[in-house]
């Protein structure tokens, strides 16, 4: 065969989809065995629109099967073998209004319209990643019926706000091979 066809055969055929409106960077981007089972997954840290809507996806295939509330700079898949290792962090700070508009929907002083345009607006103010996790839930709620039903299954648990530890290097604890726990 020549040349030409030789070389034509290297590549593949990539699906194109002009509706995923995906926005990221190739560090915010990795193929992780998430189950061990060998079935490797696409996760993609999407930025939305750079101030809110950061979503992380996961894709088998071409299909969405996952997608949560991010805040994510990059993707680095760990995998912890023979041991657990496990880290307490503190929780941050809710902000103010956020914590005062929670306990007046709790206590029925506001309603739902108003929990989601009070969070909204501090959303624009702070960034989403400046928000509870339960907030930026809540605001992913887009129609009123969802909202409510949030807020009523949520209103009654302490509002706070996690810490998240990100690892974008490894540090190998007793062996240097590549396989060893780090």
């Amino acid at each position: 065969m020549g040349e030409k066809s030789n070389s034509s055969e290297r590549w593949l055929t990539a699906h194109h989809d002009p509706l995923a409106s995906l926005y990221t960077f190739g560090s915010c981007m990795a193929l992780a065995d998430l189950h061990g089972d060998g079935d490797s997954k696409l996760i993609i840290a999407d930025l939305g629109t750079g101030a809110y809507n950061m979503k992380l996806k996961v894709y088998k295939g071409t299909n969405l099967i996952a997608s949560c509330t991010s805040c994510g700079c990059g993707i680095w898949e760990l995998h912890l073998h023979l041991q657990k290792l496990k880290a307490i962090l503190q929780t941050l700070e809710v902000n103010p209004t956020e914590f005062d508009a929670w306990n007046q929907a709790r206590d029925e002083l506001l309603d739902v319209s108003m929990l989601y345009e009070i969070l909204d607006s501090l959303r624009q103010e702070v960034g989403e990643c400046g928000l509870t996790t339960r907030s930026q839930r809540f605001l992913m709620c887009h129609d009123h019926a969802s909202q409510l039903t949030f807020l009523e299954q949520h209103k009654g648990f302490l509002l706070k706000r996690q810490t998240v530890v990100t690892c974008f290097s490894t540090l190998k604890k007793s062996h240097a091979e590549d396989n060893a726990i780090s």
